[in-house]
């Protein structure tokens, strides 16, 4: 052996991958009879209104509140209850936010899943039904497919 000490290579410093801009976001959308629905079989049921009403009105609240239009992805609750199973996740908020997220970059093409979107930003294409998307924001339903 040599008697010098091994050669060390500096360290390489990695930057973190640049940060793109968030300029779509999903927001799980419930009308009224998913929202039942949803009080049925939710894991974190105790976290959820106790009405439809009641979520509505937070919701549209929320909207509002977000620095962003977002795409509210009209969930249904069995295609999100197959969705958990897939995933052996819990139906709660972080499943149902997850999900929303992943239904947004579907919206591109006719397969998004099942349920519909209403986006924050585009023309309705027909109503909205049977709930109205919050007032100021216009309704795209697009159909799914499973």
């Amino acid at each position: 052996m040599s008697g010098g000490s091994p050669s060390r290579r500096p360290k390489q410093r990695h930057s973190p991958p640049p940060i793109q801009p968030l300029d779509r976001v999903g927001l799980a959308w419930f009308d009224a009879t998913q929202y039942q629905r949803l009080l049925e079989v939710a894991a974190d049921r105790e976290k959820l209104h106790d009405t439809y009403e009641a979520w509505l009105k937070g919701a549209e609240a929320l909207v509002k509140r977000l620095p962003i239009k977002p795409v509210l992805i009209s969930v249904q609750i069995d295609a999100l209850l197959a969705w958990c199973r897939e995933r052996e996740m819990p139906l709660d908020s972080a499943a149902r936010s997850k999900y929303a997220a992943e239904m947004v970059p579907r919206l591109e093409c006719d397969d998004v899943g099942a349920g519909g979107a209403l986006a924050a930003d585009q023309a309705p294409a027909e109503p909205a039904e049977p709930a109205e998307p919050p007032k100021g924001i216009a309704a795209t339903k697009k159909e799914h497919r499973q």
